[in-house]
């Protein structure tokens, strides 16, 4: 028994211990917030209780902020693949608000309403909870609490919004028009059963419900509520605030209630249940603390007004936006919440960001802004320290990239560093180094998202790489290293659609959804974007594409997988045979749950079928999934073989031009008079047999003179053709001629496929001369790597190989510059000296457009060449004129030799001059390929 005991006691310990294991496991993924105390109202004064007692203390000064508003917490309205914020982007985002010193985070409202499609709402009917979409919200507080930061969250938005739901979809359940949802009681029920179960409910990730969860700043009754009067009158949207107030209260005593309504209800300021009033500031008339003394104000969103978003640029904008919170500072207001901040997209730059929108920020901003949004962000930072009376801190340098797998040096995307301007490139031929920069100045807010292209790296080569980040306090740590990389046989792009480029995305360019896929279409986070309904979908491209595939071979896919799939699949179809089968299909390695966009380059060329002309693409990119969702970034057709026909001449006069050729065969120099002018001829020096043999890869043509002395019978030469020198096949020639002093035939191979070599063999001779017959000239017609070309749209800085800092894009009155919608221009006029240098190995052309404001005396670009890029040869190019709004010129400059690099400066034009003339826009190169 006691032995029985003692083993009953150890087991009993050994499960306690197991439990308290587990038990301190889960608590340890349960992160905690840094906010430790909740924020409370004095009157009309915010403080935050530090001691917990409910009382201002005098250590507890008056809470107040400046910050930003965002809108894609949980449903990502422009950016992700996956369509909610991951944590890295959330945790980036933090971290922006941190630096620019923002207290205090006001998300979009609670989305309601069915599935979208897009996404699934948080409520999708009354009671009926999507448990996924809210631990998107759990999510959001957890890592604002780790941040230090709080946030206020309105429960419903205004009545018709499809996209976050409103009062209208709450109505809707139960019959009613969206005004009954302020006086319906099963409507007012079915909304506050939600709120109690949100505020009851215990946060996946902290463990804290959300009612004593210090993070939350309080709880907003709506977004830009109003009352209709034609169906309603003010009263009864005042006493639903309050009855939702004191419902809010019952259960939360924690948390500060704002007043949701769009414009303050003078009504509600004697309310004890109404905390905070709000209003929303898009207007031009002065600011004015309409808490009266009673309650704290708050603008809970603050923009441009609609002359500012028309008219003002640059710094009138900032100035603008200065004098209104300055104004609201002045009146006391107690925070202010600027519209409206997005999120950076993991490895894809900026997730909504086209430059010139008065309404989107994103730390650290981009300084091609028409708006300043460099100036504005960092005027808004000065502002929420200045709030406090807190002394501005330093800008931290950015932290490191961190470079995902490269699987091509024509697709290099990075995962951004924080707080970065722009990025410079390194590469070396070994991971150690030394490292050479092949690019500078990157940026990822230029496009949404677009990968860097290495068109300087040699076909055959193995290279490293690293990138590291620079802003305004100086550089990163270097990214980790990746390689080796082999540079595969890009040549140029056959075929492109590339949603995150200016001219493509926002449309879904011709291509539609298939089987099992709903398509949503291209927009500005820059991707193709389609949701997975069930197994084996697909999406299909235009039809008739009449694209010569014959040298094009690869098929590159640049994507980001939100389902579980490994795998994906090309099919295709051809002028020549129209149906869809396996026989015309190859599958591709993808990463399942991807949280990246990735590029996968597909080899077509052993795949039947894959030649002539593509008239459709089917792409499924999972297989065997039947949910989850896509985003496709590119889709490119890659020619991977430029080819043209070349004809080599041998004359005969040497060895140097043939492969191999038997030792008893030798050059006749006097041979000219009788056979037909030919200076050089091979003969015999014995009867044996003998051969020669020429080698070119893809041997299309071969042609060669024969002679026969015409006093002994013809025996005509045999021939023979081999793709590896090794296994030969007897051909037999087309054989013209037949007169001559000596009788001459010309042998032609034509029309050959798959040969690499030509044998041609004398024939063994008894009691003949050994030196009849006689071989003249041959030819041999071959496809040959001849050109190709690289053209520069200049909608980034990708395919140049320097530039001076002070250059940037100008995308504005397309109708004036040819519809050229991406240029260059120079910023001001502080540096004298603006260029650009392309690099590319053996130039031969080289052609620019340039574009000049017809109202100043014309003064072309200038133009030099190098060939080590170091000493340079100013060279005129030729100049052709054609007449639009602006002057448009193209330069070129044609027979290049010995040059590797390309310079085009701009004139200096100042004082008489505008800095924006000048603009360079598309550029074309053209190189020899060896």
């Amino acid at each position: 028994m006691v032995k029985k005991n003692y083993l009953v006691m150890c087991k009993s310990s050994i499960l306690a211990i197991i439990f308290l294991l587990v038990v301190l496991f889960i608590m340890s993924n349960k992160v905690q917030a840094a906010v430790d105390s909740y924020v409370k109202r004095n009157g009309a004064v915010l403080y935050e209780d530090i001691n917990g007692n409910n009382i201002q203390d005098s250590n507890e000064p008056q809470f107040r902020w400046v910050s930003f508003n965002i809108n894609d917490y949980t449903y990502k309205e422009f950016a992700s693949g996956k369509f909610v914020a991951t944590e890295w982007e959330l945790d980036q985002q933090f971290k922006g608000f941190e630096v620019l010193g923002a207290k205090v985070i006001r998300p979009y409202t609670i989305t309601v309403g069915d599935d979208k499609g897009v996404y699934t709402p948080m409520v999708t009917a009354p009671g009926v909870y999507n448990e996924e979409s809210l631990r998107g919200l759990d999510k959001f507080i957890q890592i604002a609490g780790q941040h230090n930061i709080r946030v206020y969250i309105p429960l419903v938005n205004f009545k018709n919004n499809w996209t976050y739901g409103g009062t209208s979809v709450w109505a809707g359940w139960r019959g009613k028009d969206w005004g009954e949802f302020y006086t319906d009681n099963q409507v007012k029920q079915d909304f506050k059963n939600f709120i109690s179960y949100l505020l009851n409910r215990t946060n996946y990730y902290t463990g804290v419900k959300y009612k004593d969860d210090k993070t939350i700043l309080g709880w907003e009754t709506g977004n830009e509520l109003e009352a209709d009067s034609s169906i309603l009158g003010s009263i009864y949207f005042t006493n639903w605030t309050k009855e939702i107030a004191a419902h809010i209260k019952s259960i939360d005593s924690n948390h500060l209630v704002i007043d949701g309504k769009y414009g303050v209800n003078r009504s509600v300021l004697d309310d004890p249940n109404v905390d905070i009033v709000s209003d929303h500031w898009y207007r031009t008339d002065t600011i004015t603390n309409k808490g009266e003394g009673k309650k704290p104000f708050i603008i809970g969103e603050m923009g441009w007004s609609a002359d500012g978003r028309d008219h003002l640029e640059g710094e009138a904008n900032t100035n603008w936006l200065r004098d209104k919170i300055n104004e609201a500072l002045n009146a006391g207001v107690t925070g202010i919440n600027v519209w409206n901040y997005k999120q950076s997209t993991k490895g894809a730059g900026m997730g909504f960001y086209n430059g010139n929108d008065s309404l989107t920020f994103s730390w650290p901003g981009n300084p091609a802004s028409r708006y300043d949004e460099v100036g504005t962000l960092l005027m808004i930072r000065a502002k929420a320290h200045e709030i406090n009376g807190e002394v501005l801190p330093p800008i931290p340098v950015p932290e490191a990239p961190v470079l995902p797998e490269i699987y091509t040096v024509h697709s290099i995307a990075w995962i951004q560093g924080f707080g970065a301007d722009t990025y410079t490139i390194e590469r070396a031929e070994s991971p150690n180094g030394p490292w050479t920069i092949i690019a500078t100045d990157l940026r990822n807010d230029v496009t949404p998202y677009e990968p860097y292209n290495d068109y300087t790296a040699v076909t055959g080569n193995s290279y490293y790489y690293r990138i590291i980040a620079e802003n305004s306090a100086g550089y990163s740590e270097y990214s980790n290293v990746r390689g080796p990389v082999v540079t595969d046989n890009e040549i140029t792009v056959t075929k492109e659609w590339s949603f995150y480029h200016p001219v493509t995305y926002g449309t879904n360019a011709g291509w539609t959804s298939d089987s099992g896929t709903i398509l949503f279409g291209a927009d500005l986070g820059g991707m193709l974007r389609f949701g997975v309904t069930n197994s084996n979908p697909s999406i299909l491209s235009p039809d008739s594409l009449d694209i010569n595939i014959e040298h094009s071979k690869k098929i590159r896919i640049t994507m980001r997988n939100g389902t579980a799939s490994d795998t994906g699949r090309i099919m295709f179809t051809t002028t020549t045979d129209n149906t869809w089968n396996d026989a015309k299909s190859k599958n591709f390695t993808i990463n399942a749950d991807d949280d990246l966009f990735t590029t996968y380059t597909i080899d077509m060329s052993d795949v039947q079928g894959w030649n002539g002309t593509l008239e459709r693409l089917k792409i499924m990119p999972e297989i065997g999934v039947s949910s989850g969702d896509i985003g496709i970034q590119s889709i490119k057709i890659i020619q991977t073989e430029h080819l043209q026909e070349v004809t080599m001449i041998d004359e005969l006069n040497d060895w140097s031009k043939t492969y191999s050729h038997s030792a008893n065969l030798n050059f006749d120099v006097s041979c000219s008079n009788a056979c037909d002018g030919d200076t050089s001829c091979v003969s015999r020096t014995d009867n044996n047999a003998g051969e020669i043999i020429w080698h070119q890869n893809d041997i299309k043509q071969f042609l060669v003179t024969g002679y026969f002395w015409p006093y002994e019978g013809i025996n005509h030469f045999t021939f023979y053709t081999s793709s590896d020198g090794q296994n030969w096949t007897l051909v037999s020639p087309e054989i013209n001629g037949g007169s001559g002093d000596w009788v001459k035939y010309i042998y032609s191979l034509k029309s050959l496929t798959n040969v690499n070599y030509v044998k041609l063999c004398f024939n063994s001779v008894s009691g003949g001369q050994i030196w009849n017959p006689h071989v003249g000239k041959a030819e041999i017609t071959y496809s040959s790597p001849g050109t190709g070309f690289i053209v520069d749209d200049l909608n980034d800085f990708g395919k140049a190989c320097s530039r001076t800092p002070n250059l940037s894009f100008d995308s504005t009155n397309v109708e004036v510059f040819d519809w050229d919608d991406s240029r260059v221009s120079r910023n001001d006029f502080y540096i004298p000296i603006e260029e650009m240098v392309w690099y590319q190995k053996n130039i031969t052309s080289f052609e620019a457009e340039g574009y000049h404001w017809p109202y100043e005396g014309l003064k072309h670009f200038v133009f030099y060449v190098s060939e080590d890029g170091d000493n340079w040869q100013m060279v005129t190019p030729d100049i052709t004129y054609t007449r639009v709004d602006w002057q448009k010129y193209t330069y070129e400059l044609p027979a290049l030799t010995n040059v590797n690099y390309v310079k085009i400066r701009w004139v200096y034009n100042w004082p008489e001059g505008h800095f924006w003339n000048q603009q360079l826009g598309r550029i074309k190169l053209t190189y020899l390929i060896q």
